[in-house]
Order: structure tokens, then C-alpha cells, then sequence
């Protein structure tokens, strides 16, 4: 994937994840399923594996995100060093304009 795809991605998961809606729907989906784990009796394993699941999945849906933003930091510095290191690489010094014989 380009830089400038893992930046495009990295910036809409840092939009997802600092709006405050998609924020309190994850908050909401938490705290039911730890609700919902804990009302449930333990003989009921098949209701608490899923609610376990499903907080999982809640967390998977946010490292992802997560990940996608460090992605587009990492790729961000890169580019700042290759731009850095052209910059550093660049000849100094006069320039003469061919054809130009007052010098």
C-alpha cells in the first residue's frame, strides 16, 4: 500500500475514532455486554462466551482503527525523512545558465 493510502486510511480512523457518536455507541456496546456477562448465571456458557465475543470484537474494531493511525504517523515521518534527505542532498552552490559566458 502507498503512503498516501495509509495516510488517507490512518486520517478516516483518527476522524472514526475521535467522533463523538462512533465513541459513545463503542462506550454503550461495552458497558451492556459487561452488564449482560455479569447478570448471566455461569451454567450459562454459551450466553457469556458470546457476550465475551462480541467485547472482543468491540476491542479488534478499536486497535485496528488505532492501528491504522499509527500507521499513517509511521508513514507520515517517513516521508518527512526522505523529503529531508533530498533537501540535504541537493547541490549548493551557483548556478550558471548555459550559454551564459559572463561569469
Amino acid at each position: 500500500m502507498s503512503n498516501e493510502a495509509t495516510i488517507e486510511r490512518g486520517l478516516a480512523a483518527a476522524s472514526l475514532l475521535s467522533d463523538p457518536t462512533f465513541q459513545s455507541v463503542i462506550q454503550s456496546l461495552a458497558v451492556e455486554c459487561f452488564a449482560t456477562f455479569t447478570e448471566s448465571k455461569p451454567s450459562d456458557r454459551d450466553g457469556r462466551e458470546d457476550t465475551y465475543n462480541l467485547y472482543r470484537g468491540l476491542q479488534a474494531i478499536e486497535a485496528e482503527l488505532n492501528a491504522r493511525v499509527q500507521a499513517k504517523d509511521e508513514a507520515i515521518i517517513s516521508l518527512d525523512a526522505a523529503l529531508n534527505d533530498r533537501d540535504q542532498h541537493e547541490v549548493e552552490g551557483p548556478i550558471f545558465i548555459q550559454g551564459n559566458t559572463d561569469q
